[in-house]
């Protein structure tokens, strides 16, 4: 499926709907700056036990089919994160830690 570039959508803003059933909340906006680069900003939080994570990034994105997203979107990825912190707060900082994303969205 094509979707047809509209110049007047650079936004989008997404969540991530499979994961509140099971503690986990997702939420990212991000914005085309020109061609195939934007930024955007991730907050994310995690709380299926005793412990809770939660984290928020801002990120800059580049990508490879030279079209940033400007229409429905669904975001999916791997990844891994560093947390850096007190040694006291942690078990062992700074430690990695896995990390799955998917997110439906919608551009304006």
């Amino acid at each position: 499926m094509r979707f047809v570039w509209h110049p007047n959508r650079t936004h989008v803003f997404a969540i991530n709907p499979l994961g509140i059933p099971f503690e986990v909340v997702a939420i990212e906006a991000e914005q085309a700056i020109q061609g195939a680069f934007s930024v955007g900003a991730n907050f994310s939080y995690f709380s299926p036990s005793d412990s809770t994570r939660s984290s928020f990034e801002v990120k800059g994105r580049l990508y490879p089919n030279e079209e940033a997203p400007r229409v429905f979107a669904v975001g999916r990825g791997l990844g891994a994160k560093p947390i850096l912190g007190d040694a006291d707060a942690f078990d062992s900082a700074p430690f990695v830690y896995g990390t799955a994303r998917f997110l439906i969205g919608v551009a304006f």
